[in-house]
């Protein structure tokens, strides 16, 4: 008896089971594909402009040591440059392009940043320098008036 119910179960289990698989399938709805926007030759020039500006920035940047002096703000800034390169492949140009010009701004706020901060260098070691003479100047006449007692 316990064979019989047991055997029962498992071919209703099996019917339902067909049965679901062989449910007729309801339409789906076609899926708008995303064309990609027309790429204009504007777009291009614009985006090519404004990586040669980006480029140009971020040499001046090297230049005045932004990567060491100015670190957050250039390196911010080469995060800009990177996405613009990966929307420049997907050729997403506007998009780079904005980037580019992004970037460009900070890796010319990170030359200003490097600049002004290698001005305050120079005028602190100039301080130095300074202190540093009148030291001797004042060591200079110690030493002379030491000598000028002894006689």
């Amino acid at each position: 008896m316990k064979t019989k119910s047991y055997l029962i179960l498992v071919i209703l289990a099996a019917l339902l089971f067909a049965s679901c698989a062989s449910a007729p399938e309801e339409p789906q709805e076609p899926v708008a594909e995303e064309s990609p926007a027309e790429v204009t030759p504007e777009d291009d020039t614009v985006m090519k402009e404004a990586k040669a500006s980006a480029e140009n920035a971020r040499a001046a940047a090297v230049e005045v040591n932004a990567p060491k002096a100015a670190a957050d703000e250039f390196d911010s800034a080469q995060s800009l440059f990177d996405k613009a390169g990966e929307a420049e492949k997907m050729d997403d140009y506007s998009q780079a392009a904005e980037l580019y010009n992004q970037s460009a701004e900070g890796f010319k706020a990170s030359a200003d940043s490097a600049e002004k901060a290698r001005k305050a260098a120079e005028a602190a070691m100039a301080a130095a320098d300074r202190a540093i003479a009148d030291s001797e100047t004042a060591a200079d006449a110690a030493t002379s008036a030491a000598m000028e007692e002894d006689k």
